[in-house]
């Protein structure tokens, strides 16, 4: 005595169904841990470039300084 409600089909589409709700969802983390680490090596890689930045020597810059204006601490003191 077989049940028609639980045919081979209906099994095996009901079983179809869950595999396929697993596959979705295991390609949306597979997804999103891979954003995850290029986001992560992109932040490495932006640091790694500020830090060559930082080890370059910086020059003294002749000219004004501020707004244009020299500061002559000699002139303020003239005898």
């Amino acid at each position: 005595m077989v049940d028609k409600s639980c045919d081979f089909r209906t099994w095996a589409v009901a079983k179809l169904r869950w595999l396929l709700r697993l596959q979705i969802i295991y390609l949306g983390v597979t997804d999103f841990l891979q954003k995850r680490e290029t986001d992560k090596l992109q932040k490495e890689e932006e640091s790694k470039k500020k830090k060559r930045v930082k080890k370059r020597k910086v020059r003294a810059r002749s000219g004004p300084r501020g707004f244009g204006q020299k500061i002559n601490e000699d002139d303020e003191f003239d005898d």
